[in-house]
């Protein structure tokens, strides 16, 4: 017999109004569920987008990583874990990053957001921001000069990531 999630828009609805609990578990369980249920939860993008600059450090991070499980509307998304990306906390910025991943070539319309974080401190958000940019235009030449100055990254996985997304676009990996 196949699972199936069988999900009616009051789970939904109950799951949303939790995310403003005033209690910080209920609300990051809140926005952890709705990024479980994924598709099923689309409604509650803008919710957790909202969420996705609470004062909480652990919601905010949940709401970005939600948006990604959802990625189903890139034209709200997109701009908002963009913005997420700054976020002072690193675990913050690590969830947006790795939500961006999500989105595919819909990332084209933050780039510049993008090529900012590919200098981030964080190891892994440089890393997940790479693999965010796999999915734009090859010809992009502001992206590509800045993923390989990524190849000599400090990191390891940032290196490896650039130097994948670099042959995969044919792009020379000799930086000019």
């Amino acid at each position: 017999m196949k699972n199936s999630i069988n999900i009616d828009d009051s789970t939904i609805s109950i799951l949303m109004h939790q995310l403003n609990s005033n209690s910080n578990s209920i609300a990051v369980n809140a926005a952890r569920s709705l990024g479980i249920l994924g598709f099923h939860a689309t409604k509650a993008i803008p919710q957790l987008i909202v969420a996705s600059i609470a004062k909480n450090i652990e919601l905010r991070g949940q709401a970005c990583a939600s948006v990604g499980r959802i990625a189903t509307n890139p034209i709200i998304a997109v701009p908002a874990l963009a913005n997420a990306l700054k976020d002072e906390q690193t675990s913050v910025r690590r969830y947006a990053a790795a939500a961006l991943v999500e989105y595919g070539s819909e990332v084209n319309t933050v780039v510049d957001q993008l090529i900012t974080s590919l200098d981030d401190p964080d190891d892994y958000v440089r890393e997940f921001i790479i693999s965010s940019v796999k999915n734009l235009e090859c010809t992009l030449l502001e992206v590509k000069q800045s993923i390989k100055e990524r190849q000599y990254d400090g990191n390891y996985f940032v290196r490896t990531a650039a130097k994948r997304i670099l042959k995969r676009c044919d792009i020379d990996s000799k930086v000019a």
